[in-house]
């Protein structure tokens, strides 16, 4: 497979950072219009893999610091007011939190904040729910439409937010902050970008070597006799 170099570039005078771009962008198509007959792969597939497993690893990691700092905040709030009941339960304007667009989000939608996080409002609408349906279900006409359960649309501004006393540790642990930080994030992210390059580099002439070797062990096969 031919690999351009950026070391000598005929008829053109170029600062360093262009003849890396340059030579990257040859080198990436090149890759691109590979194909390992052998194999049964091209090199766009082998593009697409290694991107999409460093955009998974990027995308998780802010993930997990959004969890730990942004959310984590928040349910640290909620354990420090003592928040942990129906009866102590607190809005987010008392919380400090009324303002917190993602926190607005995540008390409606949120499914790792809602994993903790219980609305008081909430939990008495789905019991009246509850009873309403016992009450329906009573009388047991065929013909009657069924029974629908409308859900509760959380209210940030007015609804109370608590975490029950036996998930505190839980929450605890699992938006514990330490060990995460944005900080943390570009380190990673640089990592992700240096291995991605070196698995770009590396990777096609392992493929090359074995879509030759596959190749030239199927020419010599012995062919069968007609």
């Amino acid at each position: 497979m031919y690999i351009p170099t950026f070391l000598t570039v005929p008829g053109e005078e170029r600062t360093l950072w262009e003849d890396i771009l340059y030579f990257f962008r040859n080198y990436f198509e090149t890759i691109r219009t590979t194909e390992y007959e052998s194999l049964g792969v091209s090199g766009t597939t082998i593009l697409m893999i290694v991107v999409a497993i460093a955009a998974a690893i990027i995308i998780s990691s802010v993930s997990v610091i959004i969890n730990k700092t942004v959310l984590g905040s928040f349910v640290r709030a909620v354990i420090k007011s003592e928040a942990l009941s129906p009866e102590s339960a607190k809005t987010l304007e008392e919380l400090g939190y009324d303002e917190k667009l993602m926190i607005r989000r995540c008390v409606r939608r949120g499914y790792n904040l809602r994993s903790v996080i219980r609305c008081v409002e909430e939990e008495e609408y789905n019991e009246r729910t509850r009873i309403a349906r016992e009450e329906y279900d009573k009388n047991p006409d065929p013909h009657k439409p069924k029974f629908v359960d409308v859900p509760y649309e959380v209210d940030p501004d007015t609804d109370h937010f608590y975490i029950p006393e036996v998930n505190k540790y839980k929450a605890d642990m699992k938006f514990d902050k330490r060990g995460t930080s944005w900080g943390m994030f570009w380190i990673v992210l640089f990592l992700t970008v240096v291995f991605s390059i070196i698995l770009l580099v590396s990777l096609p002439k392992i493929l090359e070597f074995v879509n030759e070797f596959l190749g030239a062990v199927g020419n010599s096969a012995p062919k069968d006799r007609i």
